[in-house]
């Protein structure tokens, strides 16, 4: 697990979007994506999900913090 994919993950449940958590953070949102998808992996879970697919809108499904 890498600090880089952590603060992503942070970043983009603060923000509730892949491509803005991109634009700041200098990445492609594919990147982001990528990032996120091997955290899930790594932890065997997922913890972010498209609300719909028009918008760009995330959310957090889980509540990592507790953790």
């Amino acid at each position: 697990m890498e600090i880089r994919s952590l603060k992503t993950f942070i970043l983009v449940a603060e923000l509730r979007s892949f491509s803005q958590a991109a634009q700041r953070l200098g990445y492609s949102q594919s990147t982001v994506s990528f990032q996120i998808k091997q955290l899930e992996k790594e932890l065997a879970n997922q913890y972010i999900t498209e609300c719909s697919r028009s918008s760009p809108a995330r959310r957090s499904r889980s509540h990592i913090w507790s953790r």
